[in-house]
């Protein structure tokens, strides 16, 4: 529980947070501005954008990897061992 008798929860919102930091600094319930706190909901939020985006790609490669793979098979097989030691390299 909160200084103001509310629920606080381990993911709780900046508002949550700045709040209950407000109060443990004694300023009578007045929103206190964290910048730690601040700083760190921010970082969390840059890591879940990268990860995002990081995920997005390694999928949108693997879908690029596997067309590959089809489109070599349908290369004439003198052709073929070229471009498969292509692939190989490129891992």
């Amino acid at each position: 529980m909160s200084p103001a008798g509310r629920p606080v929860h381990d993911s709780g919102s900046l508002v949550e947070i700045l709040f209950d930091k407000g109060h443990r600094m004694g300023n009578g319930g007045g929103m206190a501005v964290d910048f730690e706190a601040l700083d760190l909901v921010r970082s969390e939020n840059k890591s879940r954008s990268y990860n995002k985006k990081l995920d997005d790609l390694q999928r949108k490669n693997s879908g690029l990897r596997e067309l590959v793979q089809e489109m070599v098979q349908e290369v004439p097989e003198h052709r073929r061992k070229y471009f498969l030691e292509k692939i190989k390299k490129s891992y």
